[in-house]
């Protein structure tokens, strides 16, 4: 039990140190400069959304935004039990880091829109809905919502036209 305890501790360190790299590049890192036919104010779904360049996908073990958060305000974290903890993390409009606790769902969706390659919201959705056996309305709901969120998070820019 205690060299399990001792593993735990070491993976939490090593993604916890993994985080706060992230959180550091997100600080110097300039933005790629948006698309010229990006509209900010666009239909994200019949157009082709543009994740922001600064935004950082993270599965952890562990939830090291909380951990981090707790060490940064003095306090000694409580490490819970090992899980599947997504993680979005950008900079907010003052340049400050910060990480959004996403559901599974959340996560694929994201990571779906990074490596959309072209393809709009809608087509973007109708494949996860396929790939995942999934009623497209519901989808298209929580993703039309989702994505209105992001982009008033920063995460999303607009979209482009579709092709």
């Amino acid at each position: 039990p205690l060299r399990r305890q001792r593993q735990m501790c070491i993976r939490d360190r090593r993604e916890l140190a993994t985080y706060e790299l992230v959180r550091f590049e997100l600080i110097a890192e300039d933005a790629d400069p948006p698309p010229a036919d990006l509209d900010p104010d666009a239909n994200l779904l019949a157009g082709r959304p543009v994740v922001s360049s600064l935004v950082r996908l993270m599965v952890t073990a562990y939830p090291v935004d909380r951990i981090a958060a707790s060490l940064e305000s003095g306090h000694t974290p409580s490490i819970g039990a090992v899980g599947m903890h997504h993680l979005a993390l950008h900079r907010d409009r003052q340049g400050a880091p910060f990480a959004l606790d996403l559901s599974p769902g959340s996560a694929q969706l994201l990571l779906a829109l990074i490596e959309a390659d072209g393809r709009t919201g809608y087509e973007t959705v109708h494949h996860l809905a396929s790939v995942f056996d999934h009623p497209l309305d519901d989808l298209l709901r929580f993703a039309g919502e989702q994505l209105d969120q992001w982009r008033e998070q920063g995460l999303l820019l607009g979209a482009r036209p579709p092709d």
